[in-house]
């Protein structure tokens, strides 16, 4: 039973690790490219590869653990990704309301 749970937990891993690569390869295709969409110019745009989990994944120290912005990791769970949103937002409308 032990084995079997830990190929599952190594299947989980190597999932979530090709994911952020296959994100990261996607980022620097459309950094490469900034003008590969239709009427948008994605050199205006940070592009912050980031893979988004349900839950809150325990993780190893690794790739997924690298900070792509400040204060977010390379793999979060929805909660984490919401709470950074928000500070991000928060700072934004603080910003827009000074300047108004």
């Amino acid at each position: 039973m032990h084995n079997r749970l830990t190929t599952v937990e190594d299947l989980d891993t190597t999932l979530r690790r090709h994911t952020l690569i296959k994100w990261r390869e996607i980022k620097a295709v459309l950094e490469a490219n900034p003008n590969c969409l239709k009427d948008v110019n994605l050199s205006d745009f940070e592009i912050l590869p980031v893979v988004c989990l349900t839950h809150v994944p325990f993780l190893s120290i690794g790739p997924e653990t690298d900070f792509i912005a400040p204060g977010l990791r390379s793999v979060v769970s929805i909660s984490e990704l919401q709470s950074w949103l928000g500070r991000s937002n928060a700072g934004f409308d603080a910003q827009s309301k000074g300047g108004a």
